[in-house]
């Protein structure tokens, strides 16, 4: 037997061998000489890492350095050799830091199993996600609320998942499934798929049926879940249904809310459209923005997804349409196809009416979305305060006014929700 492994591993050691021989002289074999060898570093990168072996770690780093460079990732290649540096004069400067990276402890387990380490940057990452969810530790920074919450119930949500998923684990093996003898079991049936599926010895989910691999789907874990879960019959007894006051706000469809859309805005729509374009990365018209009017704001910049926003940009518009006018007198209309059309725009006298027709009748808008949209905000006050914009809404004057107040009722009457 140890003849047989001997004579597989002299062979194996031949062909490839003969495979680095052929890549000096057929460019496809040195193409795929040249992949294997990236492979083989990067899988030896991983293998320090998982089995916290610090010199190994460093080793791979050095043979990957060259592949940064070839490859052409140019911020890879610059801190990487920093990195390495670093690394190789840890010894000299910092010897006992040395040794406790030497002991593994520029890792981290993330279970009890063999070869699951990971290393510290990325256990950070894994305690962030398990804390915030999906996007990570993304926009807390923008949120001083929500980067207090983070930081201090953070902490103590990962303990409780940690210690849920430990004493859920108590009786795991703490090994890999490899090396399970029920896993070693089913790999030694002679090949032949009847009998690897004859010795299952999981209880459910069954994997195979008459012999065949059997599709599933989650459906059939419901199965499972019944002999663990106790049953309940009939539905359960609700006095009262609780909703937060933004719930009041997501109850309208996005796709059936363009209100404005029913009057004649489009003027006003272009002007906060093009007006939008004629400020944003150029710096040069900023400062001229600023020279002229400095003690004015430059024009926001409206979210399609939260026409709140586009409001604001026409209050913005109809309270300083006199000062944007004379700054836009300045610009050359040459520089930007924005300019000659917001230009072209004031010329209309039209588009004044209509800035002021919506400053006047829909400026409080903008503040009753930003109220809607807290969190904190009881439902009974979130009401109040859609029944108010409602009633603001339909008691505007003229054509353009009554067509919003209907397309207003049209798009309540259609969300069976809000009248629930």
């Amino acid at each position: 037997m140890n003849m047989l492994k001997s004579l597989k591993v002299t062979l194996v050691v031949k062909d490839f061998l003969q495979c680095q021989k052929t890549a000096r002289h057929h460019p496809q074999f040195k193409y795929w000489s040249l992949v294997l060898e990236l492979e083989l570093t990067v899988l030896m990168f991983v293998r320090s890492l998982k089995s916290s072996n610090f010199k190994l770690c460093v080793d791979a780093l050095v043979q990957l350095m060259p592949w940064f460079f070839a490859l052409d990732r140019t911020h890879h290649s610059r801190w990487l050799s920093v990195h390495v540096h670093d690394m190789q004069e840890l010894p000299v400067k910092h010897p006992q830091l040395t040794r406790e990276f030497e002991a593994g402890k520029f890792t981290l387990p993330k279970t009890k199993h063999a070869f699951s380490t990971i290393p510290l940057d990325q256990s950070h990452e894994q305690n962030n996600e398990m804390v915030k969810g999906e996007g990570g530790a993304t926009g807390l920074t923008g949120n001083p609320q929500a980067l207090r919450r983070w930081k201090i119930e953070g902490p103590q949500i990962a303990t409780l998942v940690n210690e849920f998923e430990e004493k859920t684990h108590l009786n795991a093996e703490e090994q890999l499934h490899e090396q399970v003898p029920s896993f070693q079991r089913c790999q030694n049936h002679g090949g032949s798929l009847h009998d690897f599926f004859a010795h299952e010895n999981q209880a459910y989910p069954p994997i195979s049926a008459g012999g065949r691999l059997q599709t599933s789907s989650k459906s059939h874990l419901l199965k499972c879940f019944e002999k663990l879960c106790e049953a309940r019959t009939g539905e359960p007894d609700i006095s009262a249904v609780v909703i937060g006051g933004a719930g009041v706000v997501q109850m309208l469809k996005p796709g059936r809310t363009k209100i404005f859309k029913e009057a004649d805005c489009s003027r006003v729509d272009k002007f906060v459209s093009k007006g939008k374009k004629i400020f944003l990365k150029a710096p040069s018209r900023c400062d001229v923005f600023k020279k002229i009017a400095p003690q004015l704001a430059l024009p926001p910049q409206p979210i399609l997804t939260r026409w709140g926003t586009w409001i604001s940009a026409v209050l913005y518009y109809a309270s300083n349409l006199d000062k944007f006018q004379d700054i836009l007198t300045s610009l050359d209309d040459k520089d930007s196809s924005a300019i000659h059309i917001v230009k072209e725009l004031l010329q209309d006298r039209l588009l004044c009416n209509d800035l002021a027709f919506i400053a006047s009748n829909y400026g409080n808008l903008p503040e009753a979305i930003n109220t809607l949209g807290k969190s904190n905000m009881p439902l009974i006050d979130a009401l109040k305060c859609f029944e108010t914009i409602v009633a603001d809404i339909t008691q505007v004057s003229g054509e353009k006014g009554k067509s919003v107040s209907e397309k207003c009722e049209r798009v309540i009457a259609a969300n069976r929700d809000l009248k629930n």
